[in-house]
């Protein structure tokens, strides 16, 4: 793995989150492809929901993060 990537790196500030946008977006490549990824191991499954982080995955280098951020807004559909 590239300096600076770790496996599975449990780190709020891998991602940026724009409150006016509610996007997220990759630190490490910049891609806005990231998604809600599973839970693993004890501390996803049992302590970070208690204060409420959420893994997310970039899709687009791989990178897992732990947010605050649950998931993003859908887009309101022009009717």
């Amino acid at each position: 793995m590239s300096e600076g990537m770790s496996r599975g790196a449990i780190v709020e500030n891998d991602a940026e989150i724009s409150p006016a946008k509610e996007r997220i977006q990759c630190r490490m490549c910049g891609s806005e492809e990231v998604r809600r990824a599973f839970r693993r191991g004890y501390l996803q499954l049992n302590i970070f929901p208690l204060f409420g982080y959420y893994p997310w995955r970039c899709m687009t280098c791989g990178t897992r993060m732990m947010l605050r951020k649950r998931h993003r807004k859908k887009q309101d559909h022009a009717e």
